[in-house]
């Protein structure tokens, strides 16, 4: 079964598409489709849809690989998939941590396609295995220059059951997090007034404690996963974040919830919560949630301008066997004041 929700802020809509069938989420043709590899299962997950095709393919490769060789064996397939359904492909083969100078070819490959196109591009952005920095600094850029008339994001739900971890013990990052500013989502910062911090959590919440302690904010809310994809993992989040609401005590009305996988439900809980005070105070995003919630703070900057994302730049990402789900999102993204690029 098909299910959509729809959302719209000033110049952006949004409409989310939840399907067991991939095919059901995005559409057939897009100017430019962007693909990451990774061990994780889920970054082949578009491989299977025969359907969609584009222009030009971006194929990002990290350096790092592991040593079962999902990388390799996904690199291929999903190298092949983009030669046989786009006329052209780019490849970037960079460290993911690498954010300035990978994020900075990224840009550049885009402004360019759109000169050579001269109008507005309809993009696609498998977001499953792509680092959050890119994924708002590539939805910031393109939006906030005008480049496109709808950008596709496709993600697909995690099974962590074979992932390696404990119960305690998740970590999708190694080493000690760094916090920056996302480049096009900097946002209004004012040295006069108080520090309020929006924050996305999930599973590495003693991180995210670590990291709120180097900010010390003046005020905090939290967006957080309920329903999760599971209720076992709903119940992790709550645990591993128990003592973050505990120290910081963080009131209920500041705490935010919205559907883990759904990136248009999460932005419309945002702005319906009415509790950011952007005359008193700077507004921070903390994106340590799930890749939806992570997407739909990221679409509030861009739609309110004040707000300053954040990402917690990592010393690297440790291998995890993550496998789908079944359940596949779709979240397409419309300029209002763009007249459609096909």
């Amino acid at each position: 079964m098909v299910q959509k929700k729809t959302y719209s802020t000033g110049f952006l809509s949004g409409v989310s598409t939840k399907s067991t069938n991939i095919v059901d989420t995005v559409e057939n043709y897009y100017d430019i489709a962007l693909y990451c590899s990774s061990w994780d299962k889920r970054s082949i997950s578009i491989c299977s849809n025969d359907h969609l095709s584009s222009k030009f393919s971006l194929v990002i490769l990290f350096h790092k690989k592991d040593r079962y060789g999902f990388r390799d064996k996904h690199d291929e397939i999903i190298t092949t998939y983009a030669k046989s359904t786009s006329e052209r492909q780019i490849y970037f083969r960079e460290d993911s941590v690498s954010v300035e100078l990978l994020g900075g070819k990224l840009q550049e490959a885009i402004l360019d396609i759109f000169k050579k196109k001269g109008k507005s591009l309809k993009i696609f952005i498998d977001i499953c295995s792509l680092p959050r920095f890119y994924l708002g600094l590539l939805m910031g850029f393109v939006f906030k220059n005008e480049l496109v008339s709808s950008v596709t994001l496709f993600y697909a739900e995690g099974d962590y059951k074979n992932s390696g971890f404990q119960p305690n013990d998740y970590e999708f990052t190694t080493g000690r997090w760094k916090l920056i500013k996302i480049p096009m989502l900097e946002g209004n910062n004012d040295p006069y007034k108080r520090k309020f911090t929006f924050i996305s959590v999930g599973f590495e919440g003693t991180k995210t404690l670590q990291m709120v302690d180097g900010i010390d904010p003046d005020r905090i809310a939290i967006l957080f996963p309920d329903p999760g994809f599971s209720k076992e993992y709903t119940n992790t989040t709550k645990k591993q974040n128990s003592d973050l609401i505990k120290e910081y005590n963080i009131p209920k009305d500041n705490i935010i919830k919205a559907p883990a996988g759904n990136a248009i439900l999460a932005w419309k809980a945002l702005n319906e919560a009415s509790i950011e005070k952007p005359n008193d105070e700077n507004t921070f995003y903390l994106c340590c949630g799930t890749k939806p919630h992570s997407l739909a703070l990221v679409l509030n900057s861009i739609s309110k301008d004040y707000p300053t994302v954040m990402y917690r730049l990592p010393d690297g990402h440790p291998f995890a066997d993550i496998e789908p789900n079944g359940i596949f999102w779709g979240f397409k993204i419309n300029d209002l004041t763009s007249p459609p690029g096909l």
